[in-house]
């Protein structure tokens, strides 16, 4: 039996088999944030290839002299770098995120992330190798439940206060219902911590 949701909770709860699957709500607001930063990661693109365009010319120019050139050369290559790998998190991030959801299924719970690239991984925010793979669909994370050390609320992200449950399996942990807000997050937490406990 789950325990009463939150009030004015917008989790929806589905019954399935032999568990359940909660499916969280995208705040008002979410998806206007995503193109103003997708914006802003345009603008500053632009002026990404203005330094870009003055470096190499810079580089080029037989008037400057050797230890600058060395300088800039490295320089360009960070700044490259840097740059490509801001076009690409903008490309990303201007793909529609999908529902989070979190299936409780028997002795495992299998979830479903918005963006897979975004998940926090051995305090992490991006993880890296996902995030460069070009096409590759998002990854539904399944963890049996000896396999979870901890499940705990803490403090994460750059909203001061804000909770979030973060569940660890070994080494890697993960940022579970990244839009609940605090009351939610706690009741999941308890759901949770109530399953693991219980006997297979």
């Amino acid at each position: 039996m789950l325990p009463s949701l939150p009030t004015g909770s917008d989790i929806h709860i589905e019954t399935v088999d032999t568990g359940y699957r909660l499916i969280f709500h995208v705040p008002r607001g979410a998806h206007a944030a995503r193109w103003l930063a997708v914006a802003f990661l345009v603008f500053w693109l632009w002026g990404w290839s203005e330094g870009e365009v003055f470096t190499a010319k810079s580089l080029m120019d037989s008037t400057t002299a050797w230890p600058v050139r060395v300088f800039l050369l490295f320089w360009l290559a960070g700044w490259t770098f840097g740059g490509l790998y801001a076009a690409l998190f903008a490309m990303r991030l201007a793909k529609r995120p999908r529902q989070e959801a979190l299936l409780i299924d028997g002795d495992k719970f299998t979830w479903t992330p918005p963006y897979a690239w975004m998940v926090t991984v051995r305090g992490r925010r991006f993880r890296f190798p996902s995030f460069l793979a070009k096409g590759k669909s998002p990854t539904d994370f399944q963890i049996h439940r000896k396999e979870i050390t901890s499940i705990t609320i803490e403090c994460t992200g750059s909203e001061s206060g804000r909770e979030s449950l973060v569940v660890r399996r070994g080494s890697d942990s993960y940022a579970v219902g990244s839009t609940l807000n605090d009351s939610e997050a706690r009741w999941l937490c308890a759901l949770l911590t109530e399953w693991k406990n219980s006997a297979g």
